[in-house]
């Protein structure tokens, strides 16, 4: 009982900070955030990769060995999407959108199979 006492006076209360990207290389950001630049590892799904661009605001959380940043907080993305959905898009413009029908739009300005061009907006 005593050692569950001690876990607990000696437990913080932990929160995911916000910092602003100052760079990105890789898969490694920096953020400055209240607590100060972080330097850390960006965290996605398996098969993903994701660099965020400057002036994103990253959500960076502390690990046992080290802060990893686990995604970006950007504006507002309209409301034309249902539940179920899910949407892939750039900085560019380019989107893909898995609908909740089992449908697939692909928002490019030019389209790429193997390498040759398929399409163009």
């Amino acid at each position: 009982m005593w050692l569950s006492r001690s876990f607990l006076k000696e437990k913080k209360d932990r929160y995911a900070s916000v910092g602003v990207v100052g760079g990105s290389e890789d898969v490694r950001v920096s953020a400055a955030s209240e607590s100060g630049t972080e330097h850390c590892a960006m965290v996605v799904p398996a098969g993903m990769i994701s660099v965020p661009s400057k002036e994103d605001e990253a959500v960076i959380i502390e690990t046992k060995d080290c802060p990893v940043c686990v995604g970006v907080k950007r504006g507002y993305y309209g409301n034309n999407y249902s539940p179920g959905e899910v949407i892939l898009f750039s900085d560019g413009g380019s989107r893909i959108l898995l609908d909740n029908q089992g449908d697939i739009y692909i928002t490019a300005g030019h389209l790429y199979l193997n390498g040759e061009e398929i399409g163009n907006a």
